[in-house]
């Protein structure tokens, strides 16, 4: 992971830059390592020496600001190998006036940048909408702390920070809980395309990329010309970060999305050394190491395939060294059993990152739902073609035609909000505290982009708050993983053309990911693209939990969510000490209760301070 410290003040309060100064101090002893990378009137940037190849320093003349990460062109024809951004002055001073706006226009890629204007009147920090470098908030003293690792803040010297026991209630209720606010009071999260700006008397965070504007710049109803855009987009984006880096582990599942991204890879102009992983358990629906060779063997690169170890199904006290961070993560700690061996097989292959075909479902559109229809009446109205729409959305959500169609109809007429049967499952999970919940928790829970929606069919609205998901998903493990995860699907022309294609057309032919399927058939094995089946992880899930019952027990029945009632003994007992099953519904609202408190006792055991 990238390590940086922002600090953004008032130059002309006193108070601000004696604290600032201070702050500078500390980050600049000796042996600290930290280099300055950036230092303005009111802006100070701060960067540890990178080793991972893909990030790069970008300084705007004459120090207006600076890009941490990668770019690429949005212009995806003038990208070659070896392609570097140019900006003089004058770009740099639009890159500025416009919150940098400008940037996330003109280019692509993965970045968190720090912007000033002339006068040190107005500052600000932005993230690229892949969400794939961390960026939280913290402020003291009128100080705002940028940083991507909690950890690095220690020699700083701050306030204790203190435990948001509301979000990891709304957590345990959601636990793909994508907001602003962490589970640090203190600590603040800039979500994947959004800007925090900081004036000399007042600070803003908004969305600078929404998916709503991306929608409304274009419609691609044609299906042959949404084909050919999406196979050129998906190849050219994995050709740009293919130059990047010298040596990639594929962790290939033997699912279509790792497939596609495999495909594109032996495609590239200038291609890494390539190797690609599997890991299986015996006799599980996630063993899938047939699908991955022949995937592998298509594509012409090597596969390893590992065995997952007995130890590495047991959720135990290992987990309680999982680095810190502002919020937890139920992938966070299912990652950290693996680790050991990804960090293995990473090493063997001297890989400088770990790729995955995560993204997939969210841009190619893996659902159960009819929306589809919905959203082909709203565009289309009633004639040709609804018939094979609401064809298509039986199919897809297994309901009778005549039961899509009349929901179709009251949906595309009313514009009512639709609420996933999920949602509506969520309510039964006994074990959760209800009065622990924030006030008004639906809101509380929404991601800010659900607030801008308005014009958009119900089926896309779903697909954004799908992909809202999926982009504030990554959370590096700092200092432990060996070659960072990355994630070439999660690129913005590629986010940004999924949204601008109708769901009817993402969707055609009642199969899930289908335009996507047609789209790869030329590199992608024809026994993955018929598949309709998923790898299975519940098995890999149960067997943990099952393997964990003792561990569990006492961390759950005698932890901190019990303490601070957020979720009640009375309704985790039957589960932990007379067996009883957990319904489908309740298995992420317990994972993600187990996440929390790993996380929770993790900040206690160190009286609530950031670790040095």
């Amino acid at each position: 992971m990238f390590h940086y410290i922002g600090l953004i003040w008032n130059p002309l309060d006193a108070g601000q830059r004696v604290v600032a100064t201070r702050l500078i101090q500390a980050l600049t002893i000796p042996n600290t390592h930290w280099n300055r990378a950036l230092e303005t009137n009111g802006l100070t940037v701060f960067t540890l020496p990178n080793t991972t190849p893909a990030i790069r320093e970008y300084v705007l003349p004459p120090n207006r600001g600076i890009v941490l990460g990668r770019l690429f062109p949005m212009k995806m024809d003038t990208w070659a190998p070896g392609w570097e951004p140019r900006i003089d002055e004058r770009y740099a001073t639009q890159l500025t006036t416009t919150s940098g706006r400008k940037l996330m226009d003109d280019f692509w890629g993965t970045y968190v940048a720090f912007l000033r204007t002339s006068d040190g009147k107005a500052g600000c920090v932005m993230r690229d909408c892949s969400g794939k470098i961390p960026c939280y908030r913290t402020r003291y003293s009128g100080v705002d702390i940028l940083f991507s690792d909690i950890s690095d803040l220690g020699q700083l010297e701050l306030p204790a920070f203190t435990i948001n026991y509301g979000y990891l209630a709304a957590f345990v209720y959601e636990s793909q809980l994508q907001i602003r606010e962490c589970a640090l009071n203190e600590v603040s999260e800039i979500l994947a395309g959004e800007c925090f700006e900081r004036t000399l008397d007042s600070a803003h965070q908004f969305s600078i990329w929404n998916p709503r504007e991306i929608c409304f710049r274009r419609t691609l109803e044609d299906y042959d010309q949404a084909m050919l855009e999406l196979r050129n987009t998906t190849q050219q984006c994995v050709d740009a970060w293919a130059s990047v880096y010298g040596s990639v582990l594929h962790r290939l599942s033997g699912g279509f999305d790792s497939a596609v991204v495999l495909g594109s890879l032996a495609r590239v102009p200038v291609s890494p050394a390539v190797v690609c992983m599997n890991l299986f358990t015996d006799g599980t629906p996630d063993d899938e190491r047939r699908y991955a060779r022949l995937a592998a063997k298509r594509s012409g690169f090597s596969l390893l395939e590992e065995r997952r170890r007995t130890i590495d199904c047991v959720i135990d006290s290992r987990l309680m060294s999982i680095p810190k961070a502002p919020k937890p993560t139920v992938q966070g700690f299912f990652r950290m059993l693996d680790i050991a061996q990804t960090n293995s097989l990473a090493k063997q292959v001297g890989a400088d990152a770990v790729w995955t075909g995560q993204g997939g479902d969210h841009i190619f559109l893996q659902v159960h739902n009819f929306l589809a229809a919905v959203d082909y009446l709203t565009a289309h109205g009633v004639g040709f073609g609804l018939s094979s729409a609401i064809a298509d959305a039986a199919r897809l959500s297994n309901l009778s035609y005549i039961a899509v169609l009349r929901s179709s109809l009251r949906l595309s007429r009313t514009r009512a909000p639709w609420k996933p049967p999920y949602e509506e499952l969520r309510e039964r999970v006994k074990f959760i505290n209800r009065d622990a919940l924030p006030d008004n928790v639906t809101e509380y829970i929404a991601h800010p982009w659900e607030a801008d929606m308005e014009g958009l069919p119900t089926g896309k609205k779903f697909h954004a708050r799908f992909i809202a998901d999926v982009l504030n998903r990554h959370r590096p493990i700092p200092r432990v993983e060996y070659a960072y995860e990355h994630h070439p699907l999660l690129s913005q022309p590629l986010i940004e053309l999924s949204l601008q294609i109708p769901t009817y057309l993402l969707l055609r032919g009642g199969r899930q990911r289908a335009l996507a399927r047609e789209t790869f058939r030329d590199r992608v094995p024809e026994e993955i693209c018929r598949r309709e089946d998923k790898g299975d992880a519940a098995g890999h899930i149960r067997e943990a939990l099952r393997r964990s019952e003792s561990f569990l027990c006492d961390i759950l029945l005698n932890g901190l969510l019990v303490q601070e009632r957020v979720v009640r003994t009375g309704s985790l007992e039957p589960y932990f000490r007379q067996g009883q099953p957990f319904r489908n519904e309740e298995t992420f609202p317990l994972l993600a209760s187990i996440a929390a408190e790993l996380w929770a006792r993790n900040w206690c055991e160190t009286s609530l301070r950031v670790a040095a």
